[in-house]
């Protein structure tokens, strides 16, 4: 009689355990039921509309342009989140991250061989309205004025234009994103270039050249020059006198290039002698390294250098490349390396000092940073580092390129980097 008496409590128990389950849930569903009702209550209409009541300059620019698709289908909560968030403008996210959030598929574009600059950064927003825009895409300029907001205009506006950057039609050679191309290119030379130009004529100007295996770009600027017919405003003194026998070794002076070192010394003695002298140098197997940077033919630039210390560097250093990339909240850069221009501190060619300098840390720091020779920590023969014993210089406490902390220090100023030292 107990057993039956325990069974039967057990199972009032469990049936009460059941109701007291069920009360809870149904609770929880009509509670939230009911947070919402008094959520949308709040609103005085539609959440857009509440977000304008506020930002009346955000509904006159709705009127005047084509909107961000987000703001359509889930209004201003696309992006922003309408209480508090940890970046600024109440962002879900920043940079690129945002985009991706609805623009995932793009992330493909990271993936081929060039990337435009922009894009690589993850600064959708140089080219992009984040909100409306009277132009397709968002676009905040329209046509070549978009291109010319970071694209030097005198460089396209020299004596002689070609016909589709006069016409303003960057992308009838290059892509907008990326491409498996270099320079953005839609594709490479010479199958680009006869989109618009005739083997036939190209033939009749080219008599000694076989242009179907021909880069047009070795000789031709492909935007504007100060020489007819695009050649390069500089030339190589070989390319100018004629005399191609001098680099390339078949009869007929069209065939491909040798490119050694030891062909460009025959006319650069001082050259080879710098590189010989230095402890460090870029020419490694003294095949072809002259030709990685240089124009054999003609450049824009008195050097013959190919391109701009940027992407010619990061061709080959993808570390630093992949560095750059980086956007991160609080990161400080040193101002030329925000500029792209390596060759301030860094020598071309060789050099006996770390990374590649053009002198010592302390002489090349000073060259700029006037101010800072007799207001500065210690530094010199006399300045001796603890932990390693070597002589404290200006990268002693402060980072070359970047850093989280102000003036590229270390580590924080304030303490924690003193103390690397002085706590010895």
């Amino acid at each position: 009689m107990n057993e039956g008496y325990e069974d039967t409590m057990k199972k009032i128990a469990g049936s009460r355990l059941s109701l007291l389950l069920g009360v809870i849930i149904i609770g929880l569903i009509l509670g939230r039921q009911v947070v919402q009702v008094k959520a949308k209550a709040i609103l005085k209409s539609d959440l857009k509309q509440a977000c304008l009541d506020c930002h009346p300059e955000m509904k006159e620019e709705l009127e005047e342009g084509k909107p961000h698709q987000a703001l359509n289908v889930k209004e201003c909560i696309s992006c922003h989140t309408p209480h508090a968030a940890k970046h600024q403008n109440l962002l879900l996210n920043i940079g690129d991250a945002l985009c991706y959030g609805c623009h995932e598929s793009n992330r493909n574009w990271l993936k081929d061989k060039t990337v435009h600059l922009p894009v690589e950064y993850g600064e959708c927003l140089k080219c992009h309205q984040p909100h409306v825009s009277p132009y397709t895409s968002l676009l905040r300029l329209e046509g070549e004025d978009l291109c010319y907001q970071c694209h030097d205009k005198a460089s396209f506006e020299k004596e002689y234009v070609h016909q589709p950057v006069e016409e303003g039609s960057c992308t009838i050679c290059h892509q907008t994103h990326s491409s498996q191309n270099p320079l953005l290119l839609t594709q490479l030379s010479p199958q680009l270039c006869f989109q618009c130009h005739t083997t036939e004529s190209l033939k009749a100007e080219h008599p000694d050249f076989q242009i179907n295996q021909v880069d047009c770009l070795c000789c031709h600027n492909p935007h504007s020059t100060n020489k007819k017919n695009l050649l390069f405003s500089f030339s190589h003194d070989p390319y100018t006198q004629k005399e191609c026998l001098k680099c390339h070794p078949d009869s007929s002076g069209s065939g491909p290039v040798t490119a050694r070192a030891e062909d460009c010394y025959a006319c650069h003695p001082k050259t080879k002698e710098k590189f010989k002298a230095k402890e460090k140098s870029h020419i490694v197997s003294g095949r072809d390294e002259c030709v990685f940077c240089h124009n054999p033919h003609g450049s824009e630039r008195e050097d013959l250098v190919r391109r701009s210390d940027r992407p010619l560097c990061t061709a080959c250093h993808q570390d630093i490349r992949k560095r750059l990339r980086v956007q991160k909240k609080g990161l400080n850069r040193h101002p030329e390396v925000s500029a792209g221009k390596c060759s301030t501190c860094h020598d071309a060619h060789a050099s006996d000092k770390l990374k590649f300098l053009k002198t010592s840390p302390l002489t090349l720091c000073i060259d700029c940073h006037k101010r800072q020779k007799g207001l500065c920590h210690p530094v010199g023969e006399k300045a001796i580092d603890p932990r390693d014993k070597s002589l404290i210089d200006c990268i002693t406490c402060h980072n070359m390129m970047e850093a989280e902390f102000p003036q590229l220090m270390r580590l924080d100023g304030s303490k924690q980097l003193c103390n690397e030292c002085h706590a010895y």
